[in-house]
């Protein structure tokens, strides 16, 4: 089970997969797993639209929820884990 988005004309396509939690660019015939840079605070981001998102919340933007003024929780508390765990 893939959500994807296209982020900008012309980008390739982002998908998440919730099992998991890892993100892919689609090229010509495939799907390839996508870098993620980690930042200074142990969270993941990714590069959509010219700006660097949180793993965490793309996920859960990916996955349908409206993330405005919501605190997005790793519930086993690693922060580099984006699986969607409920």
């Amino acid at each position: 089970m893939f959500n994807s988005l296209q982020d900008s004309p012309g980008a390739r396509p982002l998908a998440y997969c919730p099992f998991t939690g890892k993100f892919f660019r689609k090229f010509k015939t495939h799907w390839k797993e996508t870098c993620l840079a980690k930042n200074k605070d142990g969270y993941l981001n990714i590069k959509v639209g010219g700006s660097c998102v949180s793993g965490h919340i793309l996920a859960m933007v990916l996955m349908g929820v409206d993330t405005q003024g919501l605190t997005i929780d790793h519930i086993n508390h690693r922060r580099d884990d984006n699986r969607l765990l409920t």
